[in-house]
């Protein structure tokens, strides 16, 4: 008697019976399941190849190999910005750097292909415009875990939209408040974009507070606020602890019953070799420093990014390598906050950061909230309070501030000294110079 038949339809059987078993062993909330796991951060790693085959087939794989706890879901240029107007889509782009959603289908596929292993959460930026559509088609779809929204970009600053810069806040706080009204923890992504743009530490600094008062001011109860070493390159790693350091005390202060603050770390693509095995390193080493900060999320950024867009495997090997240090690190590590160092730099930036907030009451005095007044914070751009070397020659913008890395650390540089500037001493020339106007 041939049981073949019989043996296919047993085997059957405990595939679904594993995968409900796998699936109530992992939460499909991002709270329930930070909790659940923390001290060991939840990893997260972003992904999105040139077809939806080719995704799909990825998140599939990623999803069984179980290395990671969330798929952030890159979609391409077109996506980003003309999901919503497909007429708008220029067919000759080719989709580097992310997936090509066409449509909600798209992303319901995605999410399917996720729906086994250790069942990754899914998660996905908010596009460049169309935000509330984009939030809504999002959380219907692939219940997306939580936003990641910029508060100043996406817009003039960065040109990736048309929107002014007054629009973009004004629009970005109003997605902030829908995600905040359904319950949805949110990112704002924005102190990282002056990094990358080589801003001093000291703005940086600022623009995470910034980020994470307009979040709090949107009502958003939990907040994720994200902290992204090795940026710009050539920072040091004591300076860059020391950075984070300095975001997170002046964060920390928003703290209370109504707001919760999440912590997420994130090497920095710039800062990875086109050599595999010397961006392995770079990976591993990232992943050590970070550790200080105690993350609740580590954002894997994967190795062959100084090179190439993540492949499946790759991005599976790159967890596997931060695995094995948090595995090693995760007990007994160093305390770094007893480096004096650090602690001495840290202290600074604290101050340097809050003389530059102050300054937003004096630029906006006749405002209720200057901090998060759309058109104080335009005009904190626009006279250059806010500023950065890449800005020059932008309509509208400064772009006069110079800066310069000086023993790992990113400093405003005085164009007629040469020297570093205090922020106190930057902001009295700017104000004198718009008392002159």
């Amino acid at each position: 008697m041939n049981n073949s038949g019989q043996t296919d339809k047993n085997r059957t059987s405990l595939i679904k019976t594993h995968s409900v078993i796998q699936k109530a062993s992992h939460s499909f909330d991002l709270l329930e399941r930070l909790k659940k796991k923390f001290p060991y951060p939840i990893l997260c790693h972003h992904f999105g190849r040139p077809t939806i085959r080719e995704t799909i087939d990825g998140i599939r794989q990623i999803s069984l190999s179980g290395v990671l706890d969330v798929i952030s879901i890159i979609p391409d240029q077109n996506a980003q910005e003309h999901f919503f107007r497909p007429m708008e889509m220029n067919p000759k782009q080719y989709p580097n750097g992310g997936v090509p959603l066409r449509s909600s289908d798209d992303m319901v596929a995605l999410y399917k292909a996720s729906q086994c292993g250790n069942f990754p959460l899914l998660q996905c930026c908010a596009g460049i415009q169309d935000f509330i559509k984009w939030a809504e088609m999002s959380v219907k779809t692939i219940h997306n875990s939580w936003a990641t929204i910029p508060l100043c970009w996406y817009s003039e600053l960065d040109r990736k939209s048309a929107r002014t810069l007054e629009d973009a806040i004004i629009e970005n706080q109003e997605v902030m408040k829908w995600y905040a009204n359904h319950c949805i923890p949110v990112e704002v992504n924005e102190s990282y974009q002056w990094s990358l743009r080589e801003a001093h530490d000291s703005l940086a600094v600022a623009m995470a507070f910034l980020a994470a008062y307009n979040a709090k001011k949107m009502g958003v109860k939990n907040f994720i606020t994200q902290f992204m070493f090795n940026t710009p390159p050539g920072t040091k790693a004591i300076m860059d602890v020391a950075k984070m350091l300095a975001k997170l005390e002046l964060i920390s202060e928003l703290e209370d019953e109504s707001f919760t603050v999440y912590r997420e770390v994130q090497a920095g693509m710039a800062h990875f070799s086109n050599i595999p095995s010397i961006a392995k390193g770079q990976l591993a080493s990232s992943t050590l420093i970070s550790l200080i900060l105690k993350p609740h999320i580590l954002h894997v950024e994967g190795f062959s990014e100084g090179d190439h867009n993540t492949l499946a495997g790759e991005i599976i090997e790159s967890c596997q390598i931060v695995h094995g240090v948090l595995q090693d690190c995760m007990d007994g590590f160093p305390d770094l906050l007893c480096d004096f160092n650090i602690i001495n730099r840290k202290d600074i930036l604290v101050y340097e950061a809050k003389t530059l907030l102050e300054s937003f009451k004096f630029l906006g005095a006749d405002s209720d909230d200057p901090m998060a007044d759309p058109c104080v914070i335009a005009r904190a751009v626009r006279e250059g309070l806010i500023d950065t070397p890449f800005f020059k020659g932008f309509p509208s913008l400064k772009g006069e501030i110079k800066t310069r890395l000086i023993n790992g650390a990113w400093h405003s540089i005085d164009p007629l000294t040469n020297h570093p500037i205090d922020e106190e001493t930057r902001m009295m020339i700017i104000f004198k110079r718009i008392k002159q106007q």
